[in-house]
């Protein structure tokens, strides 16, 4: 990600309200994941499991977000606009 669009996607973007919802909505999701295991895995194997999701979603938000970006240039871009 270029360092511009890192800044707007770390600053300002990550602070939006619906951002945070869909964060909160991600963290129940990770939450719901994981208890199924919590009889079958260590506290050790848990945390990993749900460090692993976490970072799976936060990357697929980034990706997400930078596809949507240049898809947006694309469509800009294009001369049926």
């Amino acid at each position: 990600m270029s360092d511009l669009l890192k800044k707007i996607y770390e600053d300002v973007l990550v602070n939006e309200d619906e951002v945070k919802e869909m964060r909160k909505e991600i963290d129940k999701a990770v939450k719901d994941c994981v208890l199924p295991y919590k009889v079958a895995l260590s506290e050790n194997e848990q945390e990993e499991l749900t460090h692993l999701l976490f970072s799976t979603s936060y990357t697929a938000e980034k990706v997400g977000f930078e596809i949507g970006i240049w898809f947006m240039f694309k469509l800009l871009s294009s001369k049926n606009v």
